[in-house]
């Protein structure tokens, strides 16, 4: 999949104008086009990786309401990550119309014509990766049953052409994003540097729901709505990190009791329930880290610890590395 040219308009211009790409060298596989000046700043870099996989990095701030015009991609999973801003969605086939703002993931099948809307003003990031289903054909042969089942049924065309938001970026995948927007090298190095973190995102993303069915498929007592229960538990630690709920408060708060909680989160997650709080923790540190906005001590405060050398210990045994080591 290549972004040959894009088509743009705004309110106060109606017509559509069209950008063509750039070539970027030397990586010859990387294409930019740049948002039209007179409607602001910004620029969608397309790069391909190989065939049947490809990254799409979309960066606008534009000084009016401006609207982008996207072709069908049925031949690709999509799977988008918005890091900044927000952004309007319509089909160009129907009425269904949706937002979707900062730090939400989406996926699609069959992605039919759609009409992007960013609003005046707002700096709005995404970060698209198209994959041919083919490529994860290896994965349904024998483990399609461990597989989201949102995964299985667009691979399969059960969903028919899907589109929408599926929940928020966990900590862990934005490191990554991270990684691939300040990727170090240029030439045949950049290229395999960013193929390896494509496979890496897809391995956190799939990671969750494929370990969690790994646990419990076929031994576990858990009925659907302890599961989904469970899932709750985890939304409810995300969202409290730095100062999580004990866990007969977390029990509470889900709707289940302890020791289902406690027993059914290992089943699901294949971890304790503060064995899991303990890695989203690092992994959001690692992320702050890297940002560069804060010090260590800042950054383990943010993350819930106040005793630097145990938030210094913990860091190092996940990563291998202490956290004083981004600042040196």
């Amino acid at each position: 999949m290549k972004t040959e040219n894009v088509l743009y308009k705004s309110i106060f211009n109606p017509h559509w104008n069209q950008d063509e790409s750039d070539v970027l060298h030397p990586n010859s596989y990387e294409r930019v086009l740049h948002l039209p000046k007179d409607l602001g700043v910004g620029e969608i870099r397309s790069i391909q990786i190989r065939e049947g996989m490809a990254i799409e990095y979309v960066d606008q701030k534009p000084n009016e309401s401006i609207f982008l015009e996207r072709g069908d991609q049925s031949d690709f999973l999509e799977f988008s990550f918005f890091l900044s801003g927000q952004l309007n969605v319509q089909r160009m086939d129907s009425d269904e119309l949706f937002t979707i703002d900062s730090g939400i993931s989406c996926m699609s099948a069959s992605r039919p014509q759609m009409l992007l809307e960013f609003p005046k003003d707002t700096h709005t990031v995404y970060m698209a990766f198209f994959i041919n289903p083919t490529l994860l054909n290896p994965l349904l042969q024998d483990n399609g049953h461990l597989l989201p089942d949102s995964v299985s049924r667009l691979l399969t065309g059960a969903d028919g052409d899907q589109c929408g938001p599926t929940g928020q970026i966990s900590p862990s995948i934005q490191i990554v994003l991270q990684q691939i927007q300040n990727c170090p090298y240029e030439g045949p190095l950049r290229h395999l540097y960013l193929e390896g973190k494509v496979l890496e995102l897809l391995a956190l993303y799939f990671e969750p729901t494929y370990m969690g069915k790994a646990e419990y498929n076929g031994s576990s007592t858990l009925r659907s709505q302890d599961i989904e229960r469970i899932h709750y538990a985890k939304e409810i630690l995300n969202k409290n990190m730095e100062n999580p709920p004990s866990l007969l408060e977390l029990a509470k708060q889900a709707g289940i009791n302890d020791f289902k909680l406690k027993k059914g989160f290992r089943e699901v997650t294949g971890n304790t329930v503060f064995g899991y709080l303990r890695e989203r923790r690092m992994d959001k540190a690692r992320l702050l880290l890297e940002e560069g906005k804060m010090n260590v001590t800042e950054v383990a405060f943010e993350v819930g610890y106040q005793h630097l050398s145990h938030f210094a210990s913990l860091f190092k045994k996940r990563f291998g590395i202490y956290p004083s080591s981004y600042h040196n």
